[in-house]
């Protein structure tokens, strides 16, 4: 299951921001926009599309930065909770 909460920025039209929950599950990342994101709760891990790409874990205290057009798949193992930043 995956829920989140969009915050405007009414002077920034172009950044989304806000919070996002994600149970257990494995997926893929369907994202054009870079990402910034803080890891407030749970773990797992990332594993980007492309040949010699390799997996990162994460967990509760984590920053990760995503540039445009990144893909892959996530794999969470515990519920995760970040608060986002896309641009």
């Amino acid at each position: 299951m995956i829920r989140g909460v969009d915050v405007a920025i009414p002077e920034r039209p172009a950044v989304d921001t806000g919070f996002w929950e994600c149970t257990p599950g494995q997926f893929r990342r369907p994202v054009d926009t870079g990402e910034i994101m803080y890891i407030l709760e749970g773990a797992g891990s990332f594993t980007p599309d492309g040949e010699g790409a390799e997996t990162f874990e994460f967990k509760a205290g984590d920053s990760l930065f995503f540039p445009p057009f990144t893909r892959g798949t996530w794999n969470i193992r515990e519920t995760v909770r970040k608060l986002y930043v896309m641009v």
